[in-house]
């Protein structure tokens, strides 16, 4: 259902990432299927992107999965919001590199608990 489409990725990013990405979007489909929907299409944007060299993509998939497992989290299980603020900030600078992909966290920036 919410598996993430790799085109060429050749290694760059970790399939046990990609796989733990995948499993939380599937939990935050659950009861946000917009948000779920809006993290796919960004990681498949990262690991796709032409923009981004090797080391930027594994970045953004890490801080990536940091954000997926706290959003599937239940609201009294989640990171604080300085930990959390942290991690966006951090991979809003990743993505920065690409402006395209910059857009697609913008917006799904918006949609983040907390």
């Amino acid at each position: 259902m919410n598996q993430i489409h790799i085109q060429n990725n050749n290694g760059v990013v970790n399939t046990g990432t990609v796989r733990t990405i995948e499993n939380r979007v599937t939990v935050i489909h659950q009861t946000d299927a917009a948000l779920a929907d809006q993290l796919k299409a960004l990681t498949e944007a990262i690991i796709n992107s032409p923009a981004l060299d090797q080391t930027q993509k594994q970045q953004a998939a890490d801080l990536i999965t940091e954000v997926v497992d706290d959003v599937a989290r239940p609201p009294q299980q989640r990171r604080s919001r300085a930990v959390m603020m942290a991690i966006t900030n951090a991979l809003g600078q990743v993505l920065a590199h690409a402006a395209d992909l910059y857009t697609l966290w913008e917006a799904v920036q918006k949609h983040l608990p907390g």
